[in-house]
């Protein structure tokens, strides 16, 4: 292909880490064959593609789907000693991860695709990948249809199907009890919808991934300084239950003092906004929400949220 067009682009499907099927030798694993194969012309591929989905149809939770995130940087640090393992230090340092599908269940979704929590899910996973180095990240699926998964009471949410999709596409599904169940209308946003529109709060053409950590395991936080100069964070509260008192360090960052508040939670039936005018030192962040500052400002600097 390239001897026809040498700009173009070509990626290589690898497996995700310590996700099924990799690491199963068959006789040899699917990545290590790859690699392996690439070096013949290790200058042919310009990407790797990798699927993750967090968990198997059965064993969804709540708590383990919201935690499960953490280990979006140890995948991708797998992922590139792997490639300089077997391919090259170069490459590993070369080749652009494109995350293009992700997801909280690997098939057969229940209602938790179609409740809050996935929406908090989707906002961490996406930017986590992207802060752990991706190039792109790609939520699967904007419309995909109504499935009969779990529908555990120990699940949030009061849906009785599941739904990879941002959007309905109003179909229907018949339960394991026999009951026909139809969604909302085509088009209807399910909560992942308002997840994925207030990631791209930080997640613009020309952004930048700013350093940002939280110390409790319950706040998530994501900052991007975006073209014009203004600070984009995002901070996530995973607990179910309790109102964080959060206090925002924004080190090397010098806000006005001025900017817009977005969130998103549990009632809500859409994203809400609030200009601020005078920012305080302490922000209260409600259970199951996400919340973006846009601040007005500059400069560049690491987050720090206790």
């Amino acid at each position: 292909m390239k001897a026809v067009d040498p700009k173009i682009q070509i990626g290589v499907v690898l497996t995700c880490p310590f996700n099924w099927p990799w690491g199963v030798k068959t006789p040899a694993d699917w990545n290590k064959t790859v690699l392996n194969t690439l070096k013949q012309d290790p200058d042919a591929v310009n990407f790797v593609i990798v699927h993750w989905y967090a968990q198997n149809p059965g064993n969804e939770s709540d708590s383990g789907l919201l935690s499960s995130t953490s280990q979006n940087p140890l995948m991708m640090s797998e992922l590139r000693q792997e490639i300089s393992n077997d391919l090259s230090p170069a490459a590993a340092k070369r080749l652009k991860v494109f995350v293009t599908e992700t997801n909280s269940v690997s098939y057969n979704p229940g209602k938790q695709t179609t409740s809050l929590v996935n929406a908090l899910f989707l906002d961490d996973d996406m930017l986590s990948w992207l802060q752990s180095g991706a190039a792109n990240v790609d939520w699967w699926d904007l419309h995909n249809g109504a499935f009969a998964g779990n529908t555990s009471p120990s699940l949030y949410g009061n849906t009785t199907y599941g739904d990879y999709g941002l959007l309905s596409n109003g179909s229907s599904v018949t339960t394991s009890s026999g009951n026909t169940v139809t969604e909302p209308p085509v088009n209807t946003p399910f909560p992942t919808y308002y997840g994925f529109e207030l990631a791209g709060d930080l997640v613009k053409p020309g952004a930048t991934i700013v350093g940002s950590t939280a110390s409790v395991s319950d706040i998530a936080v994501h900052a991007t300084q975006l073209r014009d100069g203004k600070l984009a964070v995002m901070i996530i509260n995973k607990n179910p239950n309790k109102v964080y008192q959060v206090s925002l360090d924004l080190k090397g960052f010098r806000p006005n003092g001025t900017g817009i508040e977005y969130t998103y939670g549990e009632k809500s039936s859409g994203i809400t906004y609030q200009h601020f005018h005078q920012f305080g030192k302490t922000i209260s962040v409600q259970p199951y929400s996400v919340t973006d500052f846009i601040f007005n400002g500059s400069s560049l600097g690491k987050n720090q949220t206790n």
